[in-house]
């Protein structure tokens, strides 16, 4: 099975307080309660979105992350530009199908970093068509 999902949206409207604060809460929330949790989430991650794309947003989520039962993560560092850009990895552990990988991009607008840009892919060759900026560093989650 191969899935891919990218979704853009503008990058005027919403923050992300602490992107990597906001990336470990994603990775609890689908260990905990699945799509459903994601979507969660998300909406706070995108609080300042026009309902209209938070539930674009949404439906995408929904309709990829049914599919998965989660069972661990882990949060990596993939672009650091200071206080004006990360991306971040998430690479999480599915029951039946082995690992399923999300790439966040957080952007610089005010002063915060704020939710930008989810791209989600199942198969690691797909994932690095888009090279890293930097090579991959764990990020401590804790709980």
């Amino acid at each position: 099975m191969s899935i891919a999902i990218s979704l853009g949206i503008s990058s005027a409207v919403a923050y992300a307080n602490n992107a990597v604060r906001d990336s470990c809460h994603l990775i609890d929330a689908l260990v905990e309660y699945g799509s459903k949790g994601a979507v969660e989430q998300l909406a706070s991650m995108t609080s300042n979105w026009p309902s209209d794309l938070q539930e674009n947003l949404n439906l995408s989520i929904t309709a990829v992350f049914d599919k998965f039962k989660f069972i661990q993560g882990k949060v990596f560092l993939t672009a650091n530009f200071g206080n004006l850009m990360q991306e971040h990895l998430l690479v999480l552990d599915v029951t039946e199908i082995g690992v399923v990988y999300v790439r966040i991009v957080y952007e610089q607008f005010g002063e915060s970093l704020k939710f930008s840009h989810i791209t989600i892919e199942d198969k690691y060759e797909k994932l690095i068509e888009k090279a890293f900026a930097q090579p991959p560093e764990l990020l401590a989650c804790g709980k």
